[in-house]
């Protein structure tokens, strides 16, 4: 099955040391030092009406291990050292077929999902899974992270389908669980799935009645129990049951209401392509979006969630450490200067005792959002602890792991916001309302919304520069 609840262990030294700790048959290497293997996780473009002001209610790659290593002139490169200074033996013949000194194993190749793996017997807890043996491997042998100590998950995926089907033509909540369940099985996901659709009856979450704790094939957690569905998921259901990002503009069917209530229609509980449309979501979106953004006709094509049942662990969220990111509460209006801008996201954090400098994430004419910024230095966090991004200089693309949603005092809110160019990493030309000195309507910026993670979250529109109800996007200096 693929491998994507891992942790690939990257050193050779490392993975052979961590097999010995863990397993039981390792007299050979009694003297090999101990190696704590635990991980942790913190966890299209248009003009548009830019005063979006709701609460989303309403609407490794892994290293070879077995990599051989010469010097140049053919021979053996020793690089068995560490940082104790211990040889766990001569890694780099690793892979030939044959038993060296200081390997437990050598099957001749640099597999790492049979039996053994760098030289190493497969365990649990070494990183790969292990087909036909285990369902899942992180790394670490801890309960409560999603993959327990016997390499058991017990957390559910959740994934938008890769192919497409009319919503009218699904043949009933039957037919869309066969079809979760029929795609989960070619890519190698454990568990039983159910399609996220509501009936002319009940809405979706009473298909997940007694399952919580939702994670991405990437292993991003989504949410930890079905209410938090309907209001604020941590990362958005973006990725297809092969780890694929949707496609921008592909909608999602749902039928689904705000507040997770049927929709008016939901094309005859999904058996007609000629009742009125359904509703439907866009799949990189925060708060409801992901599941109410607009309606769809219901004998075009679309794609659906679908959400494992299989497991209730608890699934909590670790806080994320980096610099600190949230969306104005108050209103930004143009006219003094992206000074005004930075002295308002400086007010609103010294108000909720937020340490450090913080500037507007905004474009000047010539210079780019991002380039105020360092990004050699931490990344940026939201206020509950879900990280923008993996690395700092990964915010200078609209393409981010989560939105940022949330407020300075912690509210989920669903806002408009300034921008003046269409990336954070796009100099600003004459779409910053000179340089946020304008008020003419007759001049006109560009914005984003804070629900999105890809491209609208920077340019969903166009709008004047008189305009008076949009927010800002504030980052720690």
């Amino acid at each position: 099955m693929p491998r994507h609840n891992q942790l690939p262990v990257t050193d050779a030294r490392t993975l052979l040391a961590a097999a010995c700790w863990l397993a039981t048959a390792c007299g050979a290497a009694d003297d090999a030092p101990a190696v704590d293997t635990e991980t942790s996780s913190s966890d299209g473009a248009g003009t548009t009406d830019p005063g979006l002001d709701t609460d989303g209610s309403d609407a490794s790659s892994g290293g070879n291990p077995g990599l051989d290593s010469t010097d140049d002139t053919g021979g053996a490169v020793d690089t068995d050292t560490g940082d104790s200074g211990s040889s766990t033996g001569p890694v780099d013949l690793c892979g030939n077929g044959e038993l060296d000194d200081g390997e437990l194993c050598d099957d001749g190749n640099s597999d790492t999902t049979d039996a053994c793996v760098a030289c190493a017997p497969a365990t649990c807890g070494d990183g790969y899974t292990w087909p036909n043996t285990e369902q899942c491997d992180d790394g670490n042998r801890t309960d409560y992270d999603g993959c327990d100590a016997n390499c058991t998950p017990t957390t559910n995926f959740v994934f938008v389908t890769s192919t497409e089907q009319m919503p009218g033509g699904l043949g009933g909540l039957e037919g869309a669980d066969t079809l979760c369940n029929d795609l989960a099985g070619e890519a190698g996901l454990p568990g039983d799935f159910v399609a996220w659709l509501a009936t002319d009856q009940a809405g979706p979450t009473a298909r997940l009645e007694g399952a919580r704790g939702w994670k991405r094939v990437d292993g991003r957690l989504v949410a930890d129990q079905a209410e938090q569905l309907l209001t604020g998921v941590w990362h958005p259901p973006r990725l297809d049951e092969f780890g694929e990002t949707a496609v921008l503009g592909d909608m999602v069917f749902t039928g689904t209401a705000p507040g997770g209530m049927p929709f008016a229609s939901t094309c005859d509980d999904w058996t007609s392509t000629v009742a009125p449309n359904t509703n439907a979501g866009q799949p990189d979106g925060g708060l409801s979006f992901w599941f109410n953004t607009n309606q769809h006709n219901c004998n075009l094509p679309g794609h659906i969630y679908c959400f494992g049942t299989d497991y209730n662990d608890p699934l909590p969220l670790l806080p994320a450490q980096g610099r600190t990111a949230f969306t104005t509460d108050a209103y930004f209006s143009s006219g003094g200067g992206i000074e005004s801008a930075d002295a308002l996201c400086q007010q609103e954090a010294d108000e909720h005792k937020l340490d450090g400098t913080y500037r507007a994430l905004l474009a000047q004419q010539g210079a780019s959002a991002i380039s105020r910024f360092d990004t050699n230095g931490p990344t940026w966090v939201r206020v509950d602890g879900v990280p923008l991004v993996d690395q700092a200089e990964d915010l200078a693309t609209p393409d981010w792991n989560a939105p940022l949603v949330v407020t300075v005092d912690g509210a989920h809110l669903a806002r408009a916001v300034w921008t003046g160019a269409q990336t954070p990493d796009t100099p600003g030309d004459a779409m910053t309302c000179d340089d946020w000195v304008s008020v003419s309507p007759e001049q006109e910026m560009t914005h984003g919304v804070n629900v999105r993670t890809s491209a609208l979250l920077f340019d969903s529109g166009t709008g004047g520069c008189h305009y008076s109800d949009l927010r800002l996007y504030c980052l720690e200096a």
